[in-house]
């Protein structure tokens, strides 16, 4: 075997560790960047039903103040704000 394909085999099985090394290292850091999207969906899920609780919570009390009797499908804010009322 010559010096030249000595020096090529080794580079070669460099190049080939260094892929073999990348290769786990891309793998190990998108399972990690799945894990902690994971874990922002999660964590957003729960504040976004904390806020809905604390709307419908605030919403039954504002209607149940009311001296009149405002149906079930109309106890929106967004459907009273944007009803044609005829004025």
């Amino acid at each position: 075997m010559s010096h030249q394909s000595q020096v090529t085999t080794r580079a070669k099985a460099s190049v080939s560790l260094f892929a073999w090394f990348w290769q786990r290292t891309k793998t190990v850091l998108a399972i990690m960047g799945l894990a902690s999207v994971f874990e922002d969906s999660v964590r957003w899920a729960t504040a976004i039903h904390w806020v809905v609780e604390q709307y419908r919570v605030i919403r039954d009390w504002l209607f149940g103040w009311l001296p009149f009797r405002i149906p079930e499908t109309w106890q929106d804010f967004t459907v009273l704000a944007e009803e044609d009322w005829g004025v």
